[in-house]
């Protein structure tokens, strides 16, 4: 399906708003994938369609979500799968306009998000509770920054693997 022409965009728009503000006629992240498609197929920009469909997405969910704390973000992970993004929208344009495959992609992308914040937290916290463990070691600078460099192997890691001897490797203890 073409974006409809230029003379039908204000009234399409309007259409799309009106759903939006129209209560909760789906779940949310039904909803959140709908306006998605919705906006790109409308496509009422010469420019930036993509990035506003995802800031629009992203703003649906964290209103769904009534929280002003979000780990997540959507936007990121589609950037990851641009191409089966791509393919995904153009599929779910064509012909019918059947949106569940697309559906069915976004809230498996979303899955896929939550995964990521979840695997990012964890390292986050693990690196918080090795601090805490360790708050008292005097460490030399190369470990502090191999430490704190986030998503890369650290001493978090050797420490679970090897345990307190491996002390010994990472940090000069302090003189008593």
């Amino acid at each position: 399906m073409a974006c409809p022409p230029a003379s039908r965009i204000p009234a399409e728009t309007d259409a799309l708003l009106a759903w939006l503000d129209g209560g909760a006629d789906a779940p949310p992240l039904v909803r959140a994938a709908l306006a998605h498609l919705w906006f790109l197929t409308l496509h009422p920009f010469d420019d930036g369609n993509g990035r506003l469909a995802r800031a629009l997405t992203e703003w649906l969910l964290a209103r769904a979500e009534r929280s002003g704390l979000r780990f997540y973000s959507l936007s990121a992970r589609i950037q990851n799968e641009k191409e089966d993004y791509y393919g995904e929208i153009q599929r779910a344009q064509r012909g019918t306009m059947d949106a569940t495959r697309w559906i069915r992609w976004f809230a498996g992308c979303h899955s896929r998000a939550l995964e990521d914040a979840e695997s990012r937290l964890s390292s986050i916290f693990r690196k918080a509770a090795f601090w805490r463990r360790h708050a008292d070691a005097d460490f030399n600078e190369t470990s502090r920054r191999a430490e704190n460099r986030p998503f890369r192997f650290s001493t978090t890691l050797l420490f679970e693997r090897c345990g307190e001897g491996a002390t010994r490797i990472c940090h000069r203890r302090k003189a008593t």
